[in-house]
């Protein structure tokens, strides 16, 4: 694609993006070679968009999000922000990398899986729960127990890999209500949003960010118990584990008006066949945190140790 000089470049979860609009908490750049952009992104304004363009399709999805902002998603390869002034930048972003890029994976065929990752002894171990089940707050925690940060809120899963399922996190940052930083002790930077009532917040991870694309080995459906309730872990049989996995693709309620519901059932099916899925049930209270955090640490621990014995010619 042909690009103007001042565009922004970034990798994001393996695509090249040229982007007019500069991503907040983006590092911009491309690797060394020779790339060209695969999905670009342009700005306009937006009294420029008509409500003819807002129709829906499997190649072409249009949203308003907030008054005074659209994403129109096309072919898997542009995104069109139509904003008026008083939309801020942090807010444009997270819809851009939220629904709109959730958007562009159907149409490119890709497997967007809403969860928060972990590593540990280089593979990914991901945390799925309903919106407000604590997968961000559960990944810090983690992090702060030596495992590596892989994202927040949402990765791609790529289940034809010969090995398995790989997944590459989404690069969105990760993002904590205060109280929840606070008790980690982790340092707040940009709020997630300019509403000033919701108390959000961009983390750095102990562990720091990790780009790489990883094997995905288990995943977890998080549930709040009791508050007094200790925590457990149990394996789900391949159906239920197939239900969590579905319900837990990004933007699966869009399918309906976008298409790709058959192939992200196979897709899911795919991935439900071929690492175990656990529940991992804990106590709300923040107070319980370490204590559900280092069962469920020792819990991978144990699964990457059986992944490594599992792995000819490797040790653990």
């Amino acid at each position: 694609m042909t690009l103007e000089q001042d565009f922004y470049k970034y990798l994001i979860s393996g695509i090249f993006v040229a982007s007019d609009h500069p991503i907040g908490f983006l590092e911009a750049g491309w690797p060394s070679g020779d790339h060209s952009a695969e999905v670009v992104v342009r700005s306009r304004d937006f009294d420029d968009i008509s409500l003819a363009e807002q129709l829906v399709s499997p190649q072409s999805c249009a949203f308003e999000p907030l008054p005074g902002l659209v994403l129109k998603v096309d072919g898997g390869a542009e995104i069109t922000i139509y904003r008026s002034r008083r939309i801020a930048d942090r807010d444009v972003d997270i819809f851009l990398l939220g629904s709109a890029w959730g958007v562009l994976c159907h149409q490119r065929g890709l497997f967007p899986l809403h969860c928060s990752a972990v590593a540990c002894g280089g593979d990914a171990y991901a945390f799925v729960a309903r919106s407000g089940g604590g997968k961000s707050t559960l990944a810090a925690s983690l992090s702060l127990f030596g495992l590596g940060h892989v994202c927040d809120d949402v990765a791609i899963a790529d289940t034809c890999w010969r090995s398995g399922v790989r997944i590459c996190g989404m690069p969105k940052g990760l993002k904590l209500w205060q109280e929840s930083a606070e008790w980690l002790g982790l340092e707040t930077r940009a709020p997630v949003t300019s509403d000033a009532n919701i108390a959000k917040y961009y983390v750095d991870p102990p562990s720091g960010p990790n780009v790489e694309t990883l094997d995905l080995k288990a995943i977890y459906v998080l549930e709040f118990a009791e508050h007094s309730a200790r925590p457990r872990i149990h394996e789900l049989n391949e159906s239920t584990a197939l239900k969590e996995i579905y319900r837990n693709v990004y933007r699966v309620e869009w399918l309906g008006a976008i298409g790709g519901a058959g192939r992200v059932l196979s897709q899911a099916k795919s991935i439900a066949g071929s690492l175990p899925v656990f529940r991992f049930s804990r106590s709300r209270d923040l107070q319980a945190l370490h204590d559900s955090s280092s069962f469920l640490a020792e819990h991978i621990r144990m699964n990457s140790l059986r992944s490594c014995d599992a792995k000819p010619g490797t040790t653990a």
